[in-house]
């Protein structure tokens, strides 16, 4: 390219140099116009785990690779019109705002993340998604019920044990301080009395424990339960500024 036609293909933008920079400014205050009336936007998000090997001290290989594909399969699920019609008639709305399912890799955790202009709808959208998936789960509602029961038993049982394992020490106290025989005796068979029901409590306790969710592979237990929002998302828009300006 010799110089002459060089001249020729910057003359226009020599000449027109002061339109160009126009259109740049025009474009880029549009854009800063555009993204500061528009109205802050939140996220709700809240992370879900399909089964409970991730508690056990030996979890099985296969166990976890079989929660990973369950968990793979809640997300499809989430997404379906189904999911979103139970959600809508759960919380009486019309339309659900924006939300995105994914697992988190190599992982049988689901991540739930709305995206609303409202910080209290975001966050009631995402509890209700992820109760939904609870509900699908087997068991569901009913499953929920027994384990509040269950758990509600085991902290009756914990402090029943362990009021009887205070009541245990205070007898073990009288007895060293006992002088008669008779005295000695009476506490030594009220010890025996209270080590016997300590011992009922413990075996029933066990029994419960076994009862739970725990070790199962197709249950759904929240992680992270979904918050309000108190700021909005940061969306960088002097990116936006800057792209609209070039």
């Amino acid at each position: 390219m010799n110089n002459r036609e060089l001249q020729a293909y910057l003359r226009p933008i020599l000449r027109w140099w002061w339109l160009i920079i126009l259109s740049a400014l025009l474009a880029a205050a549009s854009a800063f116009v555009f993204v500061r009336l528009r109205p802050p936007v939140y996220i709700s998000s809240g992370t879900v785990m399909v089964g409970t090997a991730i508690q056990e001290r030996n979890p099985d290989t296969q166990q976890l690779s079989l929660t990973q594909g369950l968990a793979q399969t809640y997300v499809k699920i989430a997404q379906r019109p189904s999911i979103k019609e139970s959600t809508k008639q759960a919380l009486g709305m019309d339309w659900l705002p924006e939300y995105a399912v994914r697992i988190v890799p190599d992982s049988q955790l689901i991540e739930i993340n709305v995206t609303d202009v409202d910080a209290q709808r975001a966050y009631a959208v995402a509890t209700e998604l992820i109760n939904q998936l609870i509900l699908l789960s087997p068991g569901g509602q009913e499953r929920q019920q027994r384990e509040v029961f269950i758990q509600e038993q085991l902290r009756k049982l914990e402090q029943g044990l362990r009021e009887t394992e205070d009541e245990i020490n205070r007898k073990q106290n009288d007895l060293s301080s006992a002088l008669s025989a008779r005295q000695i005796r009476q506490i030594e068979e009220q010890i025996g009395a209270l080590q016997a029901k300590q011992t009922t409590l413990q075996g029933t306790y066990v029994g419960l424990l076994a009862n739970t969710e725990r070790g199962s592979t197709n249950t759904i237990n929240v992680l992270d339960s979904p918050v309000v929002p108190l700021e909005p998302v940061n969306d960088r828009w002097y990116l936006l500024v800057l792209v609209a300006g070039i």
